[in-house]
């Protein structure tokens, strides 16, 4: 029980410094966009309209997506039955004759499995979706 405990302490100690350095962070990145928005404001009125700065909640609300990418690509080799792999559960049914052939049995009824292939596992990156100023609208139900 005392282990439940110091493991309880533990991970409370830890959401505690994280969420203490993400508001300090986040107060960082809030001051840091008020002053450049107080730069911005003072510098616009002169500066050429094709050079106008965007407002930094126009930047933040209209940052582009990040595509999908690939992490990993692992080989693996599976055994296959006509057309399409077999599923891990029925995998792990397959057993070998003394002889070396594989098969499987299912409801009375034996396949010799004749095929291997190497399919490759692959692992991707989360897609992030691009959040434009519309979209921001449409969540907050404003006027576009």
């Amino acid at each position: 029980m005392t282990r439940v405990h110091s493991l309880r302490e533990a991970a409370q100690k830890q959401l505690q410094d994280a969420v203490t350095t993400a508001i300090e962070q986040l107060r960082a990145a809030i001051r840091a966009m008020a002053e450049a928005k107080i730069k911005r404001e003072i510098s616009e009125p002169t500066t050429p309209g094709d050079q106008q700065v965007h407002s930094f909640e126009v930047a933040i609300m209209d940052m582009p997506g990040v595509p999908r990418k690939e992490l990993s690509r692992v080989p693996e080799l599976h055994w296959l039955q006509p057309g399409r792999r077999y599923d891990s559960e029925s995998a792990a049914k397959i057993k070998v004759n003394p002889n070396g052939s594989p098969y499987i049995s299912h409801d009375d009824q034996t396949t010799i499995i004749t095929s291997r292939r190497y399919f490759d596992r692959v692992a991707y990156s989360d897609w992030i979706g691009r959040s434009g100023v519309s979209v921001a609208c449409i969540r907050a139900r404003l006027p576009a």
